[in-house]
């Protein structure tokens, strides 16, 4: 198990967000993980520049700490945290990568229903993001063009 790939400032809304966008995207081999920061953590960022400034350490940190044991983490191991939604690989029906002009927008189809999330171009470019999600969802996977 690990964790492949990491996105932070993932959201579903779309547009400039004052507070930024708290929800980070984790790829592990057994599925995905969607862990939005702690509202005290959001309203931090919120806090003039140095608000804003810690925020941005701790975020950092997490991700370095994250980093360092990605060889050891699965999705499975966020299933009991406050507020982590996890979604296995099999528990997909369907994934679609819609790409934008600012940004793009990934859908996920599962039993439950439909999840989107729209994150900045930058953050993982969708020549990356389409090979990755189609070597793990195989033909569950579209890319819709622009």
């Amino acid at each position: 198990m690990g964790l492949l790939r990491e996105v932070r400032g993932v959201g579903n809304a779309s547009g400039i967000f004052f507070l930024g966008r708290p929800t980070t995207l984790m790829a592990f081999d057994d599925g995905i993980v969607l862990l939005p920061a702690s509202t005290a953590a959001a309203l931090m960022g919120g806090q003039g520049v140095a608000g804003a400034a810690v925020k941005i350490a701790r975020d950092r940190k997490e991700s370095k700490e994250r980093a360092a044991s990605a060889d050891d983490l699965s999705a499975t191991d966020f299933a009991d945290q406050k507020r982590a939604r996890v979604i296995p690989w099999a528990d997909i029906a369907s994934a679609r990568l819609q790409p934008g002009k600012m940004q793009h927008k990934l859908i996920f189809e599962t039993g439950d229903g439909s999840r989107f999330l729209r994150y900045a171009k930058k953050l993982w470019p969708e020549d990356e993001a389409t090979a990755f999600f189609t070597e793990r969802l195989d033909g569950k996977f579209t890319s819709a063009a622009a």
